[in-house]
C-alpha cells in the first residue's frame, strides 16, 4: 500500500518535471533572443575585387592571363587566414577563375549572381549579416555594388588596365562602418 509520502513525492517529481520542461523553453527562448540581437549587432564583411587579367584572346568570354593566374593565387593566399562564408562571381571564366583557387582552399563554392540586379545583391549581404562574403565583379560593375552598398555614387567605372583593386566592406545591418580600400 502507497503511503501518503509516497503520492506526495510522485506529485512534487510531476511539479518538479513540468518547471524543468519550462524552464528548459524559456532558457531556449532567451538564448534564441539572444543570438538575434548579436546577428542584427554583428558586423558583415564584403570583399569586392574586380577580376584578374585577362588573357587577349579576342573572345568575349576570355580566361585569365599568366599575370591573371598568379593574382589570382596571391588572392587566395591574402584571404586564407579569413573565414570565407560565401564567394560570389558572375558567370564569366575570368571572375570565376580570380575566385576558383579562393573557393578550392576555404571549400565554399563559387555561386553565380547578376550584378544588373542590385536588389539581388543587397538581399544577399542583409541575408548573411556577421558573415564574410567576396563579391568579384567587372571595371563597370564592381563600382555598382560599391555605390549600393556604400549607399553613394561616389564609384565610378574602373580603368580597363587595373586589376588589382579590392575594397574591405565592414557594415553593421546596412550601415557602413568601415572601408579600406586596397591593392593586391
Amino acid at each position: 500500500m502507497k503511503t501518503r509520502s509516497h503520492h506526495f513525492y510522485l506529485y512534487a517529481m510531476s511539479r518538479f518535471k513540468t518547471i524543468a520542461r519550462w524552464l528548459t523553453v524559456l532558457l531556449v527562448i532567451v538564448v534564441d533572443q539572444k543570438d538575434v540581437a548579436a546577428q542584427k549587432d554583428s558586423i558583415t564583411r564584403v570583399f569586392i575585387i574586380r577580376h584578374a587579367e585577362k588573357a587577349d584572346e579576342g573572345s568575349k568570354d576570355p580566361s585569365l592571363s599568366v599575370i591573371g593566374k598568379s593574382r589570382a593565387a596571391a588572392l587566395a593566399k591574402i584571404l586564407s587566414k579569413t573565414k570565407i562564408d560565401a564567394i560570389y562571381s558572375t558567370p564569366y571564366k575570368r571572375t570565376r577563375e580570380t575566385v576558383a583557387a579562393l573557393s578550392a582552399q576555404s571549400g565554399i563554392p563559387i555561386t553565380d549572381y547578376n550584378p544588373m540586379y542590385m536588389d539581388t545583391i543587397a538581399s544577399l549581404v542583409s541575408g548573411n549579416r556577421g558573415k564574410t562574403l567576396v563579391f568579384v565583379g567587372h571595371s563597370n560593375t564592381v563600382p555598382l555594388i560599391l555605390n549600393r552598398l556604400t549607399k553613394t555614387k561616389e564609384y565610378k567605372d574602373l580603368p580597363e588596365t587595373e586589376f588589382d583593386n579590392m575594397w574591405i566592406l565592414s557594415l553593421k545591418g546596412t550601415e557602413l562602418v568601415d572601408l579600406v580600400h586596397l591593392a593586391y
